[in-house]
């Protein structure tokens, strides 16, 4: 019996990485949207940071002291006038960076807004990809068990077909080569011994081509 063909296909493989990575951002990008931003990151988006308060008192010293030099070379002294001339520098320097990264803050807002977005873009770009990437080879995965199958269905009707015929010609053979015996031998036959034995020869002829079977059916039909 000829053998059946067989399909044998790995599954479809994800990288552990792949699974990893897009968990991890997707996870990043959605903090990112709803305000839940890393430490790391926090200043980005938040006025009177930490960074920017050690960053203003540095300018505010510096600011302190060049102006009080320079009341000094003018023999100013720094009270009364030079303290006011020093407290109005240093409050329209604070202001001023103060607004500055206030709108700093609000860009970096923005910034980090569109970095979520753009995240959770890229991850559902993957997702869409990965899943045609999956789909396709379990389509093609189908079309080739389809093939095999109808391949298989082709073999074994091809085979019936062979035995049926077989069996049909056997048939055909057997049963026309006995009767064609039987009745030479009965038309040869006339009551007398002469004719049973012409009988008897001509359906042992006529069963020559026949199986043994079908000979012995033919003789004990005549007799």
């Amino acid at each position: 019996m000829a053998k059946k063909l067989s399909l044998d296909l790995a599954p479809f493989y994800t990288d552990p990485l792949y699974s990893a990575g897009q968990s991890q951002l997707y996870d990043f990008g959605s903090n990112l949207l709803s305000g839940d931003i890393p430490s790391y990151y926090k200043a980005i988006g938040e006025t009177g940071s930490k960074e920017f308060e050690d960053m203003l008192a540095l300018t505010t010293r510096d600011t302190t002291k060049a102006v009080n030099e320079n009341l000094v070379r003018r023999g100013i002294s720094r009270g009364g006038l030079g303290a006011s001339i020093s407290a109005k520098t240093t409050a329209d320097t604070s202001t001023k960076l103060r607004w500055q990264d206030y709108a700093r803050a609000l860009q970096g807002k923005q910034y980090l807004m569109s970095a979520g977005l753009n995240t959770i873009g890229n991850v559902t770009s993957n997702a869409l990809s990965y899943g045609g990437q999956k789909n396709q080879y379990n389509l093609s995965s189908a079309e080739l068990a389809l093939g095999v199958q109808k391949a298989n269905q082709e073999a074994a009707a091809k085979r019936n077909a062979m035995w049926s015929q077989i069996a049909t010609s056997a048939i055909g053979l057997i049963a026309s080569g006995g009767l064609s015996g039987i009745l030479s031998g009965l038309g040869a036959a006339s009551g007398t011994t002469a004719g049973m034995g012409a009988a008897t020869s001509g359906a042992l002829a006529g069963s020559a081509s026949a199986s043994p079977m079908a000979s012995l059916s033919s003789m004990s039909a005549f007799l």
